[in-house]
């Protein structure tokens, strides 16, 4: 199981606001803050490392999993507020992996052009 992720961004005080933003719907909120890192996470416990830098390639795509339809939607309207670019509206989608499972899912690039995905699978 992974505990973490570390992500490289371009600004980090502008990557800082956006995750802060787009993730609260989901319980996210500042774990910890160093010099050039912050984590962010749940229950104070880090789950997503955001790091200055000036390498913020190759882009990644990231999932978090949502409780509910709900989550998705504010996620994805916090995600545009806060500067994300859609690249997904909320709306049912087929799973792309082995399970091939129905899910209501949303996409959006962050500041630096990473996927971030919310979604909640569908029964």
């Amino acid at each position: 199981m992974i505990d973490h992720i570390s992500l490289n961004v371009g600004n980090i005080e502008k990557s800082k606001l956006f995750y802060l933003t787009a993730l609260a719907p989901l319980g996210f909120s500042t774990v910890q803050y160093l010099q050039n890192w912050t984590a962010i996470g749940k229950h104070n416990q880090p789950m997503l490392w955001i790091q200055q830098s000036t390498i913020t390639r190759p882009h990644l795509a990231l999932a978090f999993k949502a409780e509910s339809q709900q989550q998705v939607d504010e996620f994805y309207v916090a995600a545009i507020n806060a500067g994300g670019v859609s690249h997904g509206e909320p709306e049912s989608r087929q799973q792309e992996s082995s399970s091939n499972r129905l899910s209501y899912s949303a996409f959006v690039l962050d500041p630096d052009g990473h996927i971030i995905e919310v979604f909640k699978l569908l029964e």
